[in-house]
C-alpha cells in the first residue's frame, strides 16, 4: 500500500487549511511507516504515539476548519461537524482498542483512514471551499 500524497487537487484555496491538510497527510504517513516496522515493545509504543499524534492533529484541524466554516457562513456546517465527530469517535475507539490489544494496527486500517481523508477533502471540504468563493 502506498502513502497518501498531497497535490493541488486537494486544495481548498485557504493556505491555513491546505497546510493543515498537508501536515495531516504527513502524520498519517508517519503512522503508516511505524506500522510497517514491526511489533517490538518499542515499536508498539511508537505506533501508539503516532496514532495519538494523528488523533490530536485531527481534532486541532477540525476545530480550525469548523471555525473557518462559521466565519464564511457555510450552510452545511452542522452536517460537516457530524462527519468530523463520527471520524474522531472512530479514531478514539481504534486507539482504545489498539492500546488494549483488541485490534492490530494494520494496512487495512491505514487504508480506511487514507480513504476517509482523501474522500472527505475531495468531496466535503470542496463544498465549503466553493461556498467561500
Amino acid at each position: 500500500m502506498s502513502k497518501i500524497q498531497w497535490d493541488k487537487s486537494f486544495s481548498v484555496n485557504d493556505d491555513v487549511l491546505d497546510n493543515q491538510h498537508q501536515k495531516w497527510f504527513d502524520t498519517l504517513n508517519r503512522l503508516h511507516e511505524a506500522m510497517l516496522e514491526g511489533d517490538s515493545d518499542e515499536l508498539v509504543q511508537a505506533k501508539c504515539d503516532s496514532l495519538q499524534a494523528m488523533i490530536d492533529y485531527t481534532k486541532l484541524h477540525f476545530r480550525t476548519e469548523e471555525a473557518h466554516m462559521r466565519r464564511i457562513g457555510y450552510p452545511g456546517l452542522d452536517a460537516h461537524m457530524q462527519q468530523h465527530k463520527a471520524f474522531v469517535e472512530q479514531l478514539d475507539e481504534l486507539s482504545v482498542d489498539y492500546r488494549a490489544g483488541r485490534v492490530l494496527l494494520g494496512t487495512r486500517m491505514i487504508k480506511v483512514m487514507q480513504e476517509w481523508l482523501r474522500d472527505h477533502i475531495s468531496e466535503e471540504d470542496r463544498k465549503y471551499a466553493a461556498h467561500a468563493h
